[in-house]
């Protein structure tokens, strides 16, 4: 199992032992050396994440629909290839025509997405260029 070593209420080491030995208790996946045991002695509790901001969670939209269009295209292929060599039943067209709906939506989506977020970017992209430039007011100049 393994334990935390204790010392002045603060994790200063963590082991492996087959019992708990004197100064030491339990250790839970997250325990690191540094950790301050609580008010109740116990080690802290399992720490959460932070909440995502607009932009990662704009971020993780933008590739999720990106990983599903590679999907629809991977998946239009067999009702394509049975419309380009004749053979399509009512089957293909249905899927193709869904897959076709489904990309297209996700299309918008995704450029609705990208406009904003080059919207949130330019301001900063600005004010990057602007510390950047040789011109800047911020740099002294020479004479």
């Amino acid at each position: 199992m393994i334990y935390a070593v204790i010392e002045n209420n603060t994790v200063v080491n963590i082991i492996v032992a087959d019992e708990q030995l004197p100064g030491t208790m339990p250790a839970q996946a997250w325990t690191k050396i540094g950790d301050k045991l609580t008010e109740n002695g116990e080690l802290p509790p399992e720490p959460q994440p932070e909440p995502l901001s607009e932009a990662e969670m704009k971020e993780l939209r933008i590739a999720a629909i990106k990983l599903r269009l590679r999907e629809i295209d991977l998946e239009s292929i067999r009702p394509l290839r049975a419309k380009a060599a004749g053979t399509a039943t009512a089957e293909d067209e249905a899927k193709y025509a869904a897959l076709e709906a489904e990309a297209e939506s996700l299309r918008a989506e995704l450029a609705g997405l990208v406009e904003q977020a080059t919207e949130l970017a330019e301001p900063e992209d600005a004010m990057r260029k602007e510390a950047d430039s040789p011109t800047s007011s911020k740099m002294p100049q020479a004479d």
